[in-house]
């Protein structure tokens, strides 16, 4: 079993939060902004955090986040809300507070959501691949396209090297350079 700390996303959850506001049931509204108002108050203190007194803030912001999972795992009977409740049981509620008490820890994933995003859209206006072979090769060339856009090299040149490379029966390109 690994002992490696994970941040979960609250960008994910808070879209489901507000979600829940679009139901129209009145029970699952007030839960959900009860929810958003406690998250609110933890984020304003953890955008603050610099500037308060480390013993205040760690007070605070355990008696927000008791606050949160008080409220949380009591949610309406509604599949949603119930669905959102999981989330916060058997200890996992703290792979969603590692940023509150870890510097430079993200609250969200956006980081890795960015590099793969222009894959998504790729894949939306191409409409994806019909074969198996068409998906390994997307892959592979994804792969290339981040991984060159990471060391800021070109990939077009890439691609040309390595097409050089196959023609002229030579050694391929590297594609993550040796010296980082």
């Amino acid at each position: 079993m690994s002992k490696a700390l994970v941040q979960y996303c609250w960008a994910h959850l808070i879209r489901d939060i507000k979600f829940l506001l679009t139901l129209g049931h009145k029970t699952l509204k007030r839960w959900a902004e009860a929810l958003l108002k406690v998250l609110r108050k933890i984020f304003e203190l953890w955008k603050t955090c610099h500037r308060c007194h480390q013993g205040h803030y760690k007070k605070a912001i355990e008696k927000l986040k008791k606050a949160f999972l008080r409220k949380v795992r009591r949610p309406p009977s509604h599949n949603e809300a119930v669905n959102i409740k999981k989330r916060f049981i058997d200890g996992v509620d703290k792979c969603y507070f590692l940023f509150l008490e870890r510097e430079g820890v993200s609250p969200t994933n956006n980081l890795s959501e960015q590099a793969i995003r222009f894959v998504v859209i790729d894949r939306r206006i191409t409409q994806d691949t019909r074969s198996w072979v068409g998906m390994r090769w997307c892959e592979r060339a994804w792969t290339v396209v981040a991984t060159c856009a990471k060391h800021k090299r070109s990939v077009y040149k890439f691609f040309m090297d390595t097409l050089n490379a196959t023609y002229a029966g030579t050694e391929y390109p590297k594609l993550i350079p040796t010296k980082l």
